[in-house]
């Protein structure tokens, strides 16, 4: 029952007789019977506006005072659940956006903290799911693909300072081409051998945070820590080095791999812009993956985008001559261009390839791994993948 005075019509009854008023009201019962039966002037329809308000048990985190519901009419009160309770004496409501004195004074705080509560809270998530150990390494010990890697990384976001690389996102120059699988594989070769870690520092744009709580991040916005000790000094001993021919001695498969990973990557790229070019979907992964294997064998990447780009003219056709759908004829491209390819190769065609596209610009990797490790530049794009031997690589 409620502490409060009661109201005027009230004031006759007894608490008791108050509280069964009340169980009577909401139970069903007649409401002009009621109002006869204790004694009540008030208008039937005004009669619950009477009753004292429910006391809900809990003090206001205001000012202390109890928390309370005003009472709904018999026909809102399957709504009394779910109504917001308010302070018996002062101003404040249990919503989201009260706007007593404490609250708003409140979310002001949180406001003015929610930066240092963020940068904590990322700075806890980058702990738990990296090492920041230092990496003592020497350049020898690298792999050929951290080694590229690393370079490549650093030559796409720059220094921000003696341990730390900018954002991939905003490079001038890519670190990949447009099709990520291969900066996935990069990265989480530097990140597995403990050479780079997401900088905390990162700006905040990098880590999704719901309540101060990081639940994704960003590789492309996020900045990168170097964990090997004096990295400015390493990396020039690693530019010296892989700059030396004795470094592809034993390097042979490793180096042709990843300019196979680069190659395909280049052409999905490409394949995505003929599509978008045409407004038409692209194809499925595994029928495309399959396609890019074969065509690469004896295709130059400039040969692969000739043929992408014909075989996506010629399913263009198809869907307007065949009127099947887009998906339908996305399909086509894979026989298109494998055909034509098959055709190519019994007859000894000679394929011009095309030139790089404008709009898809060459990458940082494709920069380190072309121009700085095997010296050959273009070949890199207009030459076939050579399987043998190790001197192939090195002159194209």
């Amino acid at each position: 029952m409620s502490e409060q005075s009661p109201s005027p019509a009230l004031q006759h009854l007894f608490p008791p007789q108050v509280d069964t008023l009340i169980e009577r009201y909401y139970a069903g019962e007649n409401i002009n019977s009621l109002m006869a039966e204790y004694d009540l002037t008030c208008s039937p329809a005004q009669l619950f506006r009477a009753f004292p308000p429910e006391q809900l048990g809990t003090a206001c985190p205001a000012c202390g005072e109890a928390m309370i519901k005003s009472r709904l009419s018999r026909s809102s009160s399957k709504y009394q659940a779910t109504r917001a309770a308010q302070c018996s004496i002062c101003a404040h409501r249990d919503t989201p956006g009260c706007r007593c004195v404490h609250c708003t004074a409140l979310r002001k705080q949180l406001a003015k903290e929610k930066p240092e509560r963020d940068r904590a809270a990322i700075a806890n998530f980058c702990q738990n799911n990296w090492s920041y150990e230092p990496k003592v390494v020497e350049p020898e010990e690298l792999s050929s693909d951290a080694a590229v890697a690393l370079l490549s990384l650093i030559r796409s976001g720059g220094w921000l300072n003696e341990s730390c690389i900018g954002a991939i996102k905003s490079a001038c120059i890519p670190f990949v081409p447009k099709e990520f699988t291969v900066a996935q594989h990069l990265l989480s070769t530097l990140l597995s051998d403990g050479l780079i870690a997401p900088a905390p520092s990162s700006p905040s744009g990098a880590f999704v945070l719901s309540d101060s709580e990081v639940i994704a991040w960003d590789w492309q916005i996020a900045q990168w820590q170097l964990l090997i000790p004096e990295a400015p000094d390493f990396v020039r001993r690693l530019e010296i080095l892989i700059a030396d021919d004795s470094w592809h001695n034993d390097r042979t498969e490793p180096l042709r791999a990843l300019w196979k990973r680069l190659a395909v990557s280049e052409c999905w790229e490409y394949c995505a812009y003929s599509v978008a070019q045409r407004s038409l979907p692209m194809p499925g992964t595994t029928a495309l993956t399959t396609l890019f294997d074969n065509l690469l064998r004896d295709h130059s990447v400039s040969q692969c985008y000739q043929l992408i780009w014909n075989a996506a003219g010629r399913a263009v056709d198809f869907m307007v001559r065949s009127r099947v759908s887009p998906k339908h004829a996305a399909n086509a491209i894979i026989g298109n261009c494998q055909r034509y390819a098959d055709h190519a190769r019994a007859e000894g065609w000679n394929i011009r390839g095309f030139h790089r596209n404008f709009d898809l610009p060459r990458s940082q990797l494709s920069h380190v791994l072309h121009d700085v490790v095997f010296k050959h530049g273009g070949v890199g794009f207009r030459g076939v993948i050579p399987t043998f031997p190790a001197d192939a690589l090195l002159q194209g």
